[in-house]
């Protein structure tokens, strides 16, 4: 077995591969919209693990997938709205969050 080694430039099929492959996701909005809804609820997921396991934080998975889920689903906005809405209520009460 021969492993290559070398610059990309050095190999004009994969320069081509990579211009097509560019071109197809620059063309193709709704697969970036599908991986963005997957990423999202691959996000809010772990979200969801790490509020129920004491190894991780779940609030930093779970805010950013729901941000990027909001942006296709309803319900994901309203959720993020509570969540501000309740966020805001704290900051005025004075309390911190546990």
């Amino acid at each position: 077995m021969k492993v290559l080694i070398g610059r990309l430039s050095d190999q004009p099929a994969l320069l081509l591969v990579r211009a097509r492959m560019i071109r197809w996701l620059e063309t193709s909005p709704t697969l970036r919209e599908k991986l963005r809804i997957i990423s999202g609820f691959g996000l809010v997921i772990l979200g969801i693990v790490g509020i129920i396991l004491p190894v991780m934080p779940g609030w930093i998975f779970l805010i950013p997938g729901l941000v990027i889920l909001s942006e296709h689903f309803v319900w994901a906005q309203r959720l993020l709205d509570q969540a501000k809405s309740y966020l805001e209520k704290l900051k005025q009460t004075g309390k911190k969050v546990d």
